[in-house]
């Protein structure tokens, strides 16, 4: 996080999860918008299994496209390959299974990656203003 906050990294509309940028600086943005243009709109996506559908190959080229080189990135690359689950339920297991996309959900790297995965989709269009 120290990186990603010394190299702003992130974009400055990111406001979740984020430390001194709560959601309702999202609505103070909003309210600034609707000031200047008379107009505003709300589109609220539910990214439910979000985490589960990451391209690891494309968050390594957004990690490399946001600076992150050499023994950092090959230890991104590490920590997203060969990943494997099953179930276990009343003793009985399944068969491990390949992950092949996603982010660990319930680690502290799970929500940062995915902001840097999705931190470009600002850019998705040059008439809306996006936050």
């Amino acid at each position: 996080m120290t990186y990603v906050e010394k190299h702003s990294v992130l974009t400055e509309n990111q406001f979740g999860f984020r430390s001194n940028r709560d959601t309702c600086l999202a609505v103070v943005d909003m309210i600034d918008i609707l000031d200047i243009y008379n107009y505003s709109m709300g589109l609220f996506v539910d990214l439910s299994k979000a985490f589960d559908t990451l391209d690891h190959a494309i968050l390594i080229d957004k990690l490399e496209f946001y600076g992150v080189r050499g023994c950092a990135l090959n230890w991104f690359r590490s920590y997203l390959s060969n990943r494997r689950r099953y179930v276990d339920y009343n003793g009985v297991q399944s068969s491990l299974l390949h992950i092949p996309s996603g982010v660990p959900q319930g680690s502290i790297l799970g929500p940062l990656l995915f902001w840097i995965y999705i931190n470009d989709i600002i850019n998705a269009s040059k008439f809306l203003h996006l936050i």
